[in-house]
C-alpha cells in the first residue's frame, strides 16, 4: 500500500506523456531505416509529474541530431557508436541522458527534495524484422554516480513515413533495477528528513 506521510502521499499516478515531434532531414534517404545526415526539429511533451506537488506542465525541447551508419549524436538522444552491423542486425554502444530532474524550484511542496539529471551508458541491439518494422533491445546502467541503477527496454516499432516527416510508433516492456526505481519513485531517509514526504521504498510493501 502507499505510505501516508507527514504531508500527502509522495507519489501520484503518472499520466501518459504526449509528445509531438516534427523534424526536417538535411539529406533524407527514404530507402534506409535511419536517414543519414543532420536533422533539426521541435518536440513537445506534456503530462503529470511523479510526486505530489509537481504541477502538470508542457515542455518544449529542441531536436538536434546527426545520423550515419557508423555513429549518431544529438539532443535529446545522446550518442551512439556502431560496434557490429550486418544488414538488418546492428549492435551499438550508447550514452544517453535521463531527463528526469526534480527540484524545489518545481513546487513549494518539493522543498528539500532533489533529483539530478543523470546519464546512462550501455548497449543497444536492433533487428529489422521486415522493412520499417524494428525490434529493439536496450540495456543501460547509470554513469553519473547518482544511483548506479540499470534498465532493460524491449520494444517493437513501426515506421509510418509521411512525406519528409516520418513518424515511428512503438510498444514494449521495461525493467528497472531496485536502485533506479528507488531513485525515480522512492523517498529515501535523507529525502524524508529534508522534505515533507515520508520515507518510501517502491521495492517493499509497507
Amino acid at each position: 500500500m502507499m505510505p501516508t506521510n507527514q504531508h500527502t502521499p509522495a507519489l501520484k499516478m503518472r499520466t501518459m506523456a504526449a509528445a509531438l515531434c516534427c523534424s526536417a532531414f538535411a539529406s533524407p534517404v527514404v530507402a534506409q531505416e535511419t536517414p543519414v545526415g543532420f536533422s533539426v526539429g521541435l518536440g513537445v511533451a506534456a503530462g503529470n509529474g511523479i510526486f505530489v506537488g509537481e504541477d502538470k506542465k508542457a515542455t518544449a525541447f529542441p531536436i538536434l541530431r546527426y545520423d550515419s551508419d557508423a555513429f549518431s549524436i544529438g539532443l535529446p538522444d545522446g550518442a551512439r557508436v556502431t560496434l557490429f552491423d550486418q544488414g538488418s542486425f546492428r549492435i551499438s554502444g550508447i550514452v544517453t541522458p535521463r531527463l528526469s530532474a526534480i527540484g524545489s524550484s518545481d513546487s513549494a511542496d518539493l522543498d528539500g527534495f532533489d533529483r539530478e539529471l543523470t546519464a546512462d551508458g550501455g548497449i543497444q541491439l536492433r533487428y529489422n524484422i521486415v522493412q520499417q518494422t524494428r525490434l529493439s533491445l536496450r540495456a543501460v546502467t547509470e554513469l553519473t554516480n547518482e544511483h548506479e541503477g540499470s534498465e532493460v527496454d524491449l520494444s517493437v516499432s513501426q515506421a509510418l513515413p509521411i512525406g519528409n516527416f516520418p513518424l515511428r510508433v512503438s510498444a514494449g516492456a521495461k525493467w528497472q533495477s531496485e536502485e533506479l526505481a528507488a531513485y525515480t519513485y522512492g523517498v529515501s531517509a535523507a529525502d524524508a528528513a529534508a522534505s515533507s514526504f515520508a520515507q518510501y521504498d517502491p521495492g517493499k510493501i509497507i
